[in-house]
């Protein structure tokens, strides 16, 4: 458990890469995104850059 702080630089991990035939080549992160507003623990709001779109992230 990590506790990630407004401003923070994180990338988001893809799950599905195992189903892919080509997993060494496919990526396996997404992001950079900025934590723009913490909900509660483990829930954040991602912002690609400053001023563009925000959506929600779970962390576990």
């Amino acid at each position: 458990y990590h506790d990630f702080k407004v401003e923070d630089l994180v990338l988001i991990a893809y799950s599905d890469i195992a189903a892919s035939r080509f997993v060494k080549f496919e990526e396996k992160f997404k992001g950079p995104y900025y934590i723009y507003k913490k909900l509660r623990n483990s829930v954040y709001k991602l912002q690609t850059r400053e001023y563009s779109k925000v959506f929600k992230a779970y962390f576990n």
